[in-house]
Parts: C-alpha cells; structure tokens; sequence
C-alpha cells in the first residue's frame, strides 16, 4: 500500500484531522462575522471543495498555513 508508512502514525494522522477541524471553524467564524446568513453555506462549500480536501488527503502543511491565513486577513480577530 502506498499509505503503509503513514498508517502507523497514529500522531500525525491525528493532526492533520484536527488541523482541518481548526480550519474549518475558523472559516465558519470568519464567515459568520461577515455575513450570517450566507456562513454555514460557505464554510461547507469550503470544507467540502476540492481544496481543501485535496490537502487534507495529500497531509500538506497548507492545514496550517490556511489557518493562520484566515486570522491574519479574516475578520477572526477583531477589536
């Protein structure tokens, strides 16, 4: 299997699921302070777009990349 290296790395699996758990609910925060109505739509076009999970199937450190993209540009943290 070409997976059989990263089958027993229970840690980095790990991580990359809760990388993209992490993006996906800050898509969902950043979307919701813009516009509400439109949020969940949008955050699960975004977590089901090919992107996204192209990354998360690939293990790329995009996940986090992405993450800090969304709160250094979104409206994540606002004062």
């Amino acid at each position: 299997s070409p997976f059989h290296a990263r089958d027993c790395d229970w840690v980095g699996r790990s991580a990359i699921g809760a990388l993209y758990l992490i993006d996906v609910i800050l898509l969902w925060i950043a979307f919701r302070r813009n516009d509400r109505r439109t949020a969940i739509p949008r955050t699960a076009a975004f977590a089901v777009g090919l992107p996204l999970l192209y990354t998360l199937e690939r293990g790329n450190l995009i996940l986090a990349g992405f993450a800090a993209f969304i709160v250094a540009y979104g409206p994540v943290t606002r004062s």
